[in-house]
């Protein structure tokens, strides 16, 4: 977990540098470990640019996995399965348990016409709170 000061993108960045760091450190995995990333995506480059940061997809290549749809649900590197921010809503607070629903459903095989291609065995969260505080979560399914 990682606070920010102000509504900056690049600390908002930073933050996410930060959380993931943590994560790694007391995991000892990493974004290329992760069979889903699901991610707070007010803008649609803050999606692309966490998943790098995260190094779920390799730096500086993720518009390349857009642009060859490698990050839908049917994809290699699937992000936001449920759709994001920008296709569900965003209802304040509840976004980030809608993520967390939408990680143990793919999880357990039960998301329907969206359901990830590949089994999911784990899945990294990044939850972004408005400037005031961002979180990296790692499921595991055992």
């Amino acid at each position: 977990m990682c606070s920010s000061d102000l509504s900056n993108p690049r600390l908002e960045m930073q933050a996410t540098a930060n959380a993931y760091r943590q994560m790694k450190e007391l995991t000892g995995l990493t974004g290329a470990d992760m069979d889903l990333f699901l991610t707070n995506d007010f803008y649609n480059q803050s999606e692309m640019l966490a998943a790098e940061i995260c190094e779920y997809l390799p730096k500086g290549q993720g518009w390349q996995y857009v642009k060859e749809d490698r990050i839908a649900f049917d994809g290699d590197r699937p992000v936001n399965t449920n759709g994001g921010r920008c296709q569900y809503g965003h209802a304040a607070g509840a976004s980030g348990l809608h993520d967390l629903y939408e990680a143990v459903r793919q999880m357990r095989g039960e998301a329907g016409a969206t359901q990830v291609k590949h089994e999911v065995k784990r899945a990294m969260l990044r939850g972004f709170g408005g400037a005031q505080n961002l979180l990296n979560i790692m499921l595991e399914k055992k």
